[in-house]
């Protein structure tokens, strides 16, 4: 499989000299055009960092004829292109990987109240897709019956923030009418002190059982910390670079799960669907 491996790494390099060129065009537009990528704190990450399509460029001091239609336009060639790039990385990550995916789901199964907590771990080095494989999961419609919520672990960790994000999620998603889940309920959660977040949290998963994913947990004091406060949560999913942290975090050896990167088939796979598409 040598030269496979010479042929994706030709296509790596072509994708990061698409990468430049969009950058270059990016510079170009934010020179040029008549209203720059706004840096408002209202503007949202994705919004500041999409380059302009290079035909909607003006010359400087030229007013857009339809600039109002032109931004709806812009926006959604902008989320087009996203969602494009997304899908993209969904495919390759993805690839090769249906019985992982078919593995967890299934041990994921459905509520119950018969069973503790299961913990299960999913490890791998940077770059193997950790995060965008679990949220496959996550969000899989054969998990239909599972309330679920996602926190991904702050840098420098901070267990407060991750509890507050995990409260004010399951306040909305465990409701019967998510428009109970009021203004004055999300400001209380919002000031709450540690001691009173794990008690608010502890009350919401004795409500419903739920579908938890930690993202990135990067040692086993940060887990330590947290676990007691998910006692009454029906699974756990914990994403995580080490394998020791893993398996610290879910100590039964079927639940931990090794992402390694594409296998030779699966990357032959994925470049022929890649010259085909």
């Amino acid at each position: 499989m040598g030269s496979l491996s010479v042929v994706m790494f030709e296509i790596n390099e072509e994708a990061m000299d698409a990468d430049a060129e969009m950058e270059k065009l990016k510079a170009m537009h934010e020179s040029c055009s008549a209203e720059p990528i706004s840096d408002s704190n209202n503007a949202t990450t994705t919004e500041k960092n999409m380059a302009m399509l290079p035909g909607e460029i003006h010359e400087e001091d030229e007013e857009p004829k339809n600039a109002g239609e032109e931004k709806v336009h812009n926006s959604t060639a902008r989320k087009k292109a996203n969602r494009d790039r997304t899908l993209a990385l969904a495919d390759e990550v993805l690839c090769g990987r249906e019985k992982e995916t078919f593995d967890i789901i299934k041990l994921v199964g459905q509520p119950d109240n018969n069973q503790g907590c299961k913990v299960i771990s999913v490890w791998g080095t940077d770059g193997t897709g950790k995060t965008t494989f679990v949220r496959h999961i996550y969000q899989s419609p054969q998990l239909g019956g599972w309330k679920r919520a996602w926190a991904t672990a702050s840098r420098p960790f901070n267990h407060e923030v991750l509890l507050r994000t995990l409260a004010l999620q399951l306040l909305y998603t465990i409701q019967e009418d998510p428009a109970e889940s009021t203004r004055e309920q999300q400001k209380s959660i919002s000031v709450m002190k540690l001691k009173e977040l794990k008690e608010e949290l502890a009350r919401l998963l004795k409500l419903q059982r739920c579908l938890i994913v930690l993202d990135d947990i990067s040692s086993a004091l940060e887990w330590d910390v947290i676990k007691s406060c998910l006692d009454n949560a029906g699974r756990i999913i914990v994403t995580t670079r080490e394998e020791n942290i893993a398996r610290h975090c879910s100590r039964v050896y079927k639940n931990i799960y090794s992402l390694d990167g594409l296998k030779d088939d699966a990357a032959l796979d994925l470049f022929i669907k890649k010259v085909l598409s």
